[in-house]
């Protein structure tokens, strides 16, 4: 690390203007981390500015791909987000169809998504390296409730499925990590309670709440219409699934005893 970095990174100004006369404003670290990307990282914004007006590249990865906005945003630096998109930073960048929207939903941060939204982010982006998420399938794992509202509300894909139409919905993985409210919330904007992830033997979400003995989860889906006669390619309802597990409370929900 030179000290154009140190200085990024412990938001030393004067010492940054001084090194700025120096050495090529894009220079990397060992790790392909430039004095943006540790400006970002760390939050701070005057840095950031002075690194953009001496002419930083906000487009250039590290090694692994990350870059400037991706790194703001799953950091959750609204300030140097906002700015990043003031200087006409490509909203659209990504890494392995990562966005930076992914990484604001992966990380819960609602203010910045909201952002980037705001600059047109696509709201049904699939990444690669997630097996082929949108933002809303990472909010769901997250447990973001507001976020997935605001993707929602913007024009997400409630029934959307992972890996061209194999995987699960984002319902499916809001009951696998018990993510209660959030199945709810997704119920009451019509997700199919029905959906089969193919890519999971052809479980639906109630199979998956019976895998993981969420009681209440599989509550609210039988209320809402779940079918519990569905098979799996495994031959086995949700009851048997939790039986074989060994949930036995299960079968107070099917059964009423």
């Amino acid at each position: 690390m030179q000290n154009i970095h140190i200085a990024a990174q412990y938001g030393q100004i004067d010492a940054l203007a001084k090194e700025l006369q120096l050495v090529d404003v894009n220079t990397p670290d060992a790790a392909g981390y430039t004095a943006l990307h540790w400006g970002c990282q760390e939050g701070h914004l005057e840095i950031v500015k002075t690194l953009i007006s001496n002419g930083a590249d906000m487009e250039k990865p590290d090694r692994e791909g990350f870059r400037a906005l991706e790194i703001a945003c799953t950091k959750g630096h609204v300030e140097i987000v906002k700015y990043l998109l003031a200087s006409g930073v490509n909203v659209h960048q990504e890494r392995d169809g990562f966005t930076a929207l992914h990484a604001a939903a992966a990380s819960c941060r609602v203010e910045v998504a909201t952002l980037l939204i705001a600059a047109n982010s696509d709201v049904n982006k699939k990444d690669e390296a997630g097996r082929g998420r949108t933002p809303l399938h990472w909010a769901a794992q997250e447990g973001c409730i507001d976020l997935i509202r605001v993707l929602i509300e913007n024009g997400a894909e409630i029934d959307s499925m992972e890996a061209d139409g194999m995987g699960p919905t984002p319902l499916i993985i809001a009951v696998s990590e018990g993510h209660l409210k959030i199945v709810e919330l997704l119920i009451e904007k019509n997700a199919n309670v029905n959906a089969v992830s193919k890519s999971d033997s052809n479980s639906t979400p109630l199979h998956s709440a019976c895998a993981w003995n969420h009681k209440e989860i599989a509550e609210v889906l039988l209320k809402n219409g779940a079918a519990p006669s569905a098979i799996d390619d495994n031959g086995q309802t949700p009851l048997d699934i939790a039986i074989d597990l060994g949930n036995d409370e299960m079968k107070t929900i099917f059964y009423g005893t």
